[in-house]
């Protein structure tokens, strides 16, 4: 009897540590650079990564001169958006980027579906790692 007490207590300590949640995951450095389509590095942009998984959260980076930025962020999918400063992204709807209009009347700034985080072409997987290399090609 002692032995069949002790399987059923090691069966009912396995199924109580499968309820557990899982245990948070750390945050990893990821640095890239943003540039557009001819390869011009996007200076004084607000890149900001949206979390598609539960145990994430926003982050955002302001880029250098050269177009580069760095954070920290938990590994895992992200959508990725861009804006201009004073615009910060958002999860949801309009990120913000548009600037006001230049001389000639046209509006100048970040294509729109780069400023949603629904919209954005720009996926991210962070690896468990960390990313140092990371592009992001602004398109059209």
């Amino acid at each position: 009897m002692p032995r069949l007490r002790l399987l059923a207590l090691a069966a009912a300590v396995g199924l109580s540590a499968c309820d557990k949640p899982p245990a948070p995951r750390g945050e990893v450095s990821v640095s890239g650079q943003v540039v557009d389509r001819g390869g011009k590095p996007l200076a004084l942009k607000v890149v900001g990564f949206h979390p598609q998984e539960k145990d994430q959260r926003d982050g955002a980076a302001g880029t250098d001169d050269k177009g580069r930025f760095t954070l920290k962020l938990v590994p895992g999918l992200y959508h990725v958006t861009l804006a201009e400063p004073g615009r910060g992204p958002t999860g949801g709807a309009d990120a913000g980027g548009v600037t006001a209009p230049d001389k000639a009347g046209k509006a100048t700034g970040i294509p729109p579906a780069y400023r949603n985080a629904n919209e954005t072409p720009w996926k991210v997987t962070v690896p468990g790692g960390g990313q140092n290399d990371l592009k992001l090609l602004l398109g059209p």
